[in-house]
């Protein structure tokens, strides 16, 4: 992987192979999507050295180290459960705000169309999500 990839120790590895029993690789978009916990804005979430961590972040600090002080790490292909490393930047707080396009997916990928979705507290839920949330 990145700049770390020679100096991953044996608690990081296990913490890979934890997170790699956890995801689903999509061919088309190249995201590799967490299917474990999430919180509740969306992103996925694993406890790490005594923290509840984004799994994004885990995994770019893993392979890159810590992003620069004062940045954020931005998701290029707009996924939050993405937690491929080539898919996240660093980048400044505002450079990420403006980075949000208008949702067309869920955070699963389902379609945002017409009788896809219904609005709750001004957010759109995906029914398809729903559905399963309710059967497991």
């Amino acid at each position: 992987p990145g700049e770390r990839g020679d100096q991953i120790d044996r608690y990081d590895q296990k913490t890979v192979g934890r997170i790699l029993g956890l995801v689903d690789i999509s061919p088309g978009s190249g995201c590799i999507t967490w299917t474990g916990c999430e919180n509740g804005r969306g992103y996925g979430q694993l406890h790490y050295r005594g923290k509840t961590k984004r799994v994004h972040k885990i995994l770019y600090e893993i392979t890159n180290g810590p992003a620069p002080q004062g940045m954020e790490l931005d998701h290029k292909c707009q996924n939050k459960r993405c937690v491929n490393t080539n898919h996240v930047e660093p980048v400044s707080h505002s450079v990420n705000l403006g980075n949000k396009p208008r949702r067309t997916h869920c955070n699963r990928g389902h379609g945002y169309i017409d009788g896809s979705y219904y609005q709750y507290k001004k957010q759109k839920v995906c029914k398809e999500c729903n559905k399963i949330r309710k059967a497991a």
